[in-house]
């Protein structure tokens, strides 16, 4: 299985290149035609069918990585909205539903239909738990973990994380009950209840750990339930569900040094790079990128690194040019998902991240973000 899931990923990762030529060019194709254009909607059909081809390649990189089909910025708030409709239409009139969603909720990274699925398995197991009715209480809110939590609870981390919560009034649980939770096929149902073969927690443990998050449980019986479920803060987006007002994207005759052994993407970057009024270097691995940087030094505004390159690689390069000139902007692109190697950079100080494939107006957006940050 491991040998199969090292094939999947590079399959993946190859098919994400050629996708990612393709989904880049024809946004920026679209950027420069009305949609009026008599082959505005061709391009627009090439773009999503792209895309869908892409959502493929994700299931492909999730099979690889253990289950985490997609990553990208998604808010807690989003995936409570989506699910609400569902349990509010098919629950018990008696189980009275509430919802207290935090103000400008940070991002996290991960798969949404995982996430929303993870919710409503939470919430059908908080409904089996009150047969008579009770309250439901679904929350958002932030969190910052700190040594005190992890004292308390060891399988977790210190860091930013947004927090998700579901409670009940139901029965509850006795604590060795609690200790079996998110047992694969472990249930307390009746058998033949029709209410599920207990599997539904476990997935929703393993979809957590897959997004590099974990869970924390209150119940006692005869007192409800409680779970909170604790997920890393985004790298790439540092904002709220509702969207700001979008900044201009143009650049202002600033240098932006493109790294990338892909020349199909490299020459994408640039041309969008330079169609928005940017000065634009380009790289084809980590050696050329240090050498590019050590003859012009600090005309270079910011690095577009990509991770996975011959020789000199995205990691090894990011070290050697921030020893060169510490606090260089660097943008970090790949479409492996922000785990590994990604995950490490943005923590030794990356200052944002670039899913690949990615449209024209993802990009302008990206370098104008860490840009205007610096």
């Amino acid at each position: 299985m491991q040998a199969i899931g090292t094939l999947a990923g590079g399959i993946a990762h190859d098919f994400n290149n050629t996708l990612g030529a393709i989904i880049g060019y024809t946004s920026l194709l679209k950027n420069m035609m009305k949609e009026n254009h008599p082959f505005y909607g061709h391009v627009a059909t090439i773009e999503r069918s792209a895309e869908r081809a892409a959502d493929l390649t994700r299931k492909l990189l999730g099979f690889a990585r253990g289950g985490k089909y997609r990553a990208e910025p998604v808010s807690l708030n989003d995936v409570v909205t989506r699910v609400l409709p569902i349990i509010q239409r098919t629950f018990d009139r008696a189980i009275v539903i509430e919802t207290r969603l935090a103000e400008s909720l940070p991002t996290t990274e991960g798969d949404l239909g995982q996430l929303e699925h993870s919710l409503l398995n939470l919430c059908l197991n908080a409904r089996d738990a009150m047969p008579e009715g009770g309250s439901l209480v679904i929350e958002t809110a932030p969190a910052r973990i700190g040594e005190g939590f992890v004292a308390l609870h060891p399988w977790a981390r210190t860091g930013e994380f947004v927090r998700l919560t579901v409670s009940d009034t139901g029965v509850g649980m006795t604590p060795e009950t609690r200790m079996r939770l998110f047992e694969p096929f472990f249930t307390t149902k009746k058998p033949g209840s029709g209410t599920g073969a207990g599997m539904g927690l476990a997935m929703v443990y393993g979809a957590v750990k897959n997004h590099g998050g974990f869970i924390e449980v209150h119940s006692e019986p005869g007192r409800g339930t409680t779970m909170n479920l604790y997920l890393p803060v985004s790298w790439r987006i540092r904002q709220g569900d509702s969207p700001a007002p979008e900044k201009p994207v143009r650049g202002v005759k600033e240098t932006v040094l493109v790294v990338d052994d892909e020349p199909a993407l490299r020459d994408l970057a640039e041309a969008v790079l330079f169609s928005a009024g940017y000065r634009v270097l380009a790289a084809r691995n980590g050696e050329e990128a240090c050498e590019i940087l050590r003859d012009l030094g600090k005309k270079v505004g910011l690095v577009l690194l990509d991770i996975e390159m011959p020789g000199m690689g995205g990691k090894q390069a990011f070290l050697t040019m921030r020893g060169m000139r510490p606090g260089l902007p660097v943008l970090v692109a790949t479409g492996h998902g922000i785990e590994g190697a990604a995950s490490e950079i943005l923590q030794m100080g990356g200052n944002g991240f670039l899913g690949k494939p990615f449209r024209a107006k993802e990009l302008l957006q990206a370098v104008r973000r860490v840009l205007d940050s610096k």
